[in-house]
């Protein structure tokens, strides 16, 4: 066996050490992220988004995904929305 087989106790088997990996992860998450945390995180998030999307349509700068121009007009859309969902957290979290 190899250097991991002797130190895990699953002894090998695959499925049982990726299933307490991801068990011990979701503990961790679920101390670090509470619904207060995660409407904060949110929040700022969407906040950043809405910012950059709407500096983009006020200075009409260019964007090119795999050989398509984005219009302004996408920018102006996904800012609002992403401003009024922050704007939502916002007072979910007050």
């Amino acid at each position: 066996m190899g250097l991991f087989a002797r130190i895990s106790p699953y002894e090998g088997d695959f499925f049982a050490m990726h299933i307490a990996i991801l068990t011990g992860l979701k503990q961790i998450y679920n101390r670090a992220m509470s619904n207060t945390n995660f409407v904060r995180v949110s929040t700022v998030i969407f906040s950043i988004a809405g910012i950059v999307h709407l500096y983009r349509a006020f200075n009409a700068l260019p964007v090119n995904l795999m050989g398509w121009d984005v219009p302004v007009a996408v920018s102006w859309v996904a800012g609002i929305v992403a401003l009024l969902l922050a704007y939502s957290g916002y007072k979910h979290w007050h």
